[in-house]
């Protein structure tokens, strides 16, 4: 399994991540119709920070219509049972 030969899963500071977002939408804008954010577990990093994620791509590709977050069966159980 490749993805277990990779470096470690860490968080990204949002900024880092919103500035991905970006690049990206200065490259490709309206064309962006869903993002997928698949790095580790997206779940996993904190509920503010992932819908501020969210919140900048809404408004970085205006014809933005699906956003789609990894996250594995036990990270979510983890969530469920933090709450």
């Amino acid at each position: 399994m490749v993805y277990k030969q990779g470096p470690p899963y860490k968080v990204r500071p949002v900024e880092e991540i919103c500035e991905d977002i970006r690049e990206t939408g200065n490259a490709y804008g309206e064309k962006v119709k869903s993002v997928f954010f698949p790095a580790g577990n997206t779940i996993a990093m904190p509920t503010e920070d992932l819908a501020a994620i969210c919140r900048f791509a809404v408004e970085t590709f205006p014809t933005l219509q699906r956003i789609t977050v990894y996250g594995s069966p036990s990270m979510l159980r983890e969530r469920v049972l933090q709450v």
